[in-house]
């Protein structure tokens, strides 16, 4: 019954959306063919440079595997290779750590902005939120999103949600403006997300409760093994300076 008024009150938004989504989806393979043309003209290039550069066939082995091998590692090392698809392990020492801390400072302030917007603008309940983020989990599960469209993720599984369980309506140009975007896009988004989601959009409290209990427990629990290895790591050092000491002691 949820999803028939959804689609009920928001008939003509759905048509003018499936129109936009069908002419972003054209335009995306578009951009897929024009990206696949400059992926061929990349490794005609590199393959140019290689033939240009490599030594004469009699230095080589006559083996095949060989051949396969260091042409392979050829390709790895070459600069422009290492230039457009560097290496997480070419930078310094601790660089992953700050990569993790920098996404999760990121996702904190997407949060942020989200619970401002949802709870103090709109005055929406708790359980809202609640329903978004498992909507917005069901997402990832299917297809996966990158760090730079978390914000959009978590706004749009707000507005399908409010749409879905709250009886207040929703000011596209307002919600626009706040996230400096444009309603059209917006739109192209929903209808997305919609798509993905095959418009299952019924969430039971219960399941809702459980996704909220499943994720607190994964938190105490990897708070609970941060905790034991950090003990772990202080009676090493312990143990180390004593050692020491006894060592030094005549």
């Amino acid at each position: 019954m949820l999803s028939t008024n959804y689609y009920n009150n928001n008939n003509n938004h759905f048509v003018n959306s499936k129109c936009i989504y069908i002419d972003c989806g054209i335009a995306t393979n578009q951009l897929n063919n024009n990206s696949n043309k400059q992926h061929q003209q990349l490794q005609q290039q590199e393959q140019q440079e290689q033939h240009s550069t490599s030594p004469p066939s009699s230095t080589y082995s006559t083996s095949p595997n060989s051949s396969s091998s260091s042409s392979c590692s050829s390709r790895r090392n070459s600069p422009s290779q290492l230039n457009r698809f560097p290496f997480l392990s070419d930078y310094l020492s601790g660089s992953a750590d700050l990569l993790v801390k920098k996404m999760e400072a990121g996702v904190t302030e997407i949060l942020e902005v989200i619970l401002q917007w949802l709870i103090e603008d709109l005055n929406e309940s708790t359980y809202i939120l609640f329903t978004a983020f498992f909507l917005a989990d069901k997402y990832v599960k299917k297809v996966g999103i990158r760090q730079s469209s978390v914000l959009w993720l978590i706004l749009t599984s707000c507005i399908v949600a409010i749409k879905m369980y709250s009886e207040s309506k929703i000011n596209m140009n307002r919600i626009a403006s706040k996230f400096d975007t444009n309603p059209t896009n917006i739109i192209k988004m929903e209808m997305e997300f919609l798509s993905i989601m095959c418009y299952r959009l019924y969430v039971e409290e219960q399941t809702v409760n459980a996704f909220l209990t499943h994720i607190f427990f994964e938190f105490r629990c990897n708070i609970t093994d941060r905790t034991q290895a950090i003990m772990k790591d202080i009676q090493k050092e312990i143990q180390r300076k004593e050692q020491q000491q006894q060592q030094q002691q005549p």
